[in-house]
């Protein structure tokens, strides 16, 4: 059985204290009848246990400084940086049940305005003798830790996180185990520590924690920083995106279990030019105390001097199984086409071409709109359409035929309807931070599109790139063949590179007539406008074509004429799909792709009337039928 996010934190309610416990290694205070009393890891009052836990509302709420966590999903994103998908995956996986498919999730943190952090103002003393002693134990000597500034305060170990001479962000430790583990000063920018040492000129290593770098600096590697928050929280990229990108190479060393091999690879992602470094024991910590500092600085010099770039020895590759990527596939959005591919997977060239008019905008347009709500941070050029028009017609399909929802304009030539001002804020409050668009102010050569589109993969988490369309990014020249050869191979190294989906939409050549009756398209992978190899550069090709017989039971023909399968599926191969297009939805759709989608841009509505009248119809019990008879019966290919 299937369930949707609220019946999921309802079912993970009993769990949600000791998943918090466990998470921050909460010190138990004591008990009353109504709640459950620790000891606040945020402002560090060891005497009082401020922090009480709800056994009846199941929240959290510190009674002296504030910190509150109302449920799973808030601790998931907000403590551990995961997005509102992430989260509810995170739940569904942990209690074994299964997301209802027809559930759409939405980010429940709104991002409105930038956020304003508070620059740490703290008293320290110097660390206490205890202190020294169990850093010894770890081999970290003392001369260590008056280099790297560590102190104390209340008992704790105080990490200080420096830009230059300012403090700009604290983190505590508490000594030996089942103390405090990662608290910090609330409201404060995640920085790395260590920024106050390092040389952009050499190559950076990023370890998991804190005793780690001072482990490495002291065996003599002195270009170290640790992350700030553990493998969860990677908001530091951004923070420290300036500084960062001056680094030629970035050898991250994290904790070997799953989060942070999960974590290290999330950043080899998201950085240039990244090595991650792996060891046989848990940390660099452990592998110092078992073989020494020599040890520790080989290894990072080592990986320093491994293998050139360009060469790859496939035995050390690990081989990726379809569970390893299933969550960062990309829906369509098109059902039937999902199904029959996977969904779009990273790292995959996708090549889209129809005919001037024939819906090539328009269908990615759809897809783009499926994607905010999936939560699929998307990158687009337009090298046609003006911000204005890919604004208007986006919001036009979000909005379709919600009720009450536009209003009339008076022009010399006719009325018009346009969308009211309350809804034009809901949806860009809906899709803030999901989607970027590409200023063609700035230059739309090919190196600069792939520029911009590197730009935001790295420092925003983009997954999905769209380049509409192959010709405006390129000048019309004698080789103009050669050309398009040439940024297709672009598109394809990086979309392998940086673990993303690029599309790119195309035009065919002008030899295949329009089709005008019949059940099927004319066009193949041998009309796409321009050189013959552009087919060979791309995993999957789609061709659109519009049917323009008003007695024909379609309006376009959606063909998958390539798609190149990483895993044996019972789909592949050539596959027509039939779609009406809606004039009042602007949209593209069949019995099992509806036309009446809804949107989740209404819960941004701030006005609470609003919300009372944009209230979306529910998707029908018969579409639900629908999508469950597409399934097929899980049968061995072999």
């Amino acid at each position: 059985m299937a369930y949707d996010a609220e019946q999921l934190k309802e079912m993970f309610d009993d769990r949600f204290e000791s998943e918090v416990v466990n998470y921050f290694n909460l010190q138990f205070g004591k008990s009353k009848k109504e709640s459950n009393l620790y000891y606040c890891p945020f402002h560090h009052d060891k005497k009082t246990p401020d922090l009480s836990y709800s056994k009846e509302r199941k929240m959290w709420k510190c009674m002296a400084c504030g910190w509150t966590r109302w449920d799973i999903y808030q601790h998931l994103q907000e403590d551990r940086g995961m997005s509102f998908k992430e989260a509810l995956k995170y739940v569904a996986d942990e209690l074994n049940m299964q997301i209802d498919e027809n559930y759409k999730p939405t980010d429940k943190v709104q991002r409105t305005k930038e956020k304003k952090f508070n620059i740490p103002t703290i008293e320290t003393t110097n660390l206490t003798k205890r202190q020294i002693d169990y850093m010894a134990e770890r081999g970290i000597t003392k001369e260590t830790l008056d280099y790297w500034k560590v102190k104390n305060h209340n008992g704790q170990y105080t990490f200080q996180y420096f830009i230059g001479d300012e403090l700009i962000h604290v983190s505590y430790r508490s000594p030996g185990k089942g103390g405090i583990k990662g608290g910090c000063e609330i409201d404060t920018k995640h920085i790395l520590w260590g920024l106050d040492h390092i040389d952009v000129n050499e190559p950076l290593v990023i370890t998991e924690g804190q005793p780690d770098a001072m482990i490495v600096w002291q065996s003599g590697y002195k270009n170290v920083v640790s992350v700030p928050s553990g493998s969860n929280n990677l908001n530091w990229i951004d923070y420290c995106w300036e500084i960062l990108k001056q680094f030629k190479e970035i050898i991250v060393w994290a904790d070997n279990d799953k989060p942070g091999i999960k974590m290290a690879k999330t950043i080899s992602e998201r950085l240039n030019n990244v090595k991650i470094l792996t060891c046989d024991y848990s940390d660099a910590n452990a592998m110092h105390y078992k073989k020494g500092p020599e040890a520790v600085l080989k290894l990072i010099q080592d990986k320093i001097n491994e293998m050139p770039n360009g060469l790859i020895n496939l035995s050390k590759e690990e081989f990726v199984y379809y569970k390893d990527i299933e969550s960062d596939t990309i829906e369509t959005g098109f059902k039937t086409y999902d199904k029959h591919v996977h969904d779009w997977k990273p790292g995959e060239l996708t090549l889209l071409f129809a005919r001037n008019g024939e819906g090539k905008s328009t269908l990615i347009s759809q897809i783009v709109a499926h994607c905010i709500e999936q939560n699929v941070v998307t990158f687009m050029y337009n090298g046609e359409m003006s911000l204005g028009k890919i604004q208007n017609w986006l919001y036009r399909q979000i909005v379709a035929k919600t009720p009450n929802a536009y209003f009339k304009t008076e022009t010399k030539y006719e009325t018009i309807l346009e969308i009211k001002r309350p809804i034009i804020t809901a949806i860009k409050r809906w899709h803030d931070g999901k989607l970027y668009i590409h200023d063609n102010k700035k230059g739309n050569n090919i190196n600069m599109i792939l520029e911009t589109a590197r730009l935001s993969v790295d420092r925003y988490g983009v997954k999905l790139i769209v380049i509409d369309n192959l010709m405006s990014a390129l000048e019309e020249n004698d080789s103009i063949n050669h050309d398009q050869s040439n940024f297709m191979q672009k598109c394809k190294d990086f979309a392998e590179n940086k673990k993303v989906h690029v599309v790119v939409l195309a035009h065919p050549n002008k030899m295949k007539d329009e089709i005008e009756e019949g059940t099927h398209g004319n066009l193949t992978k041998k009309d796409i406008s321009g050189a013959g190899n552009i087919s060979n550069k791309a995993t999957n090709i789609i061709a659109l074509e519009r049917i323009w017989n008003d007695e024909e039971e379609a309006d376009l023909i959606f063909t998958s004429l390539k798609d190149r399968p990483q895993f044996v599926t019972k789909g592949g191969g050539r596959l027509e799909i039939k779609y009406r297009f809606s004039k009042e939805y602007l949209r593209f759709y069949n019995s099992v792709t509806p036309e009446a989608y809804n949107y989740s841009w209404h819960e941004f509505l701030e006005d609470k009337i609003y919300k009372k009248t944009y209230e979306p119809t529910a998707v029908t019990d018969e579409f639900k039928k629908i999508i469950e008879e597409t399934k097929v019966e899980d049968e061995s290919p072999f």
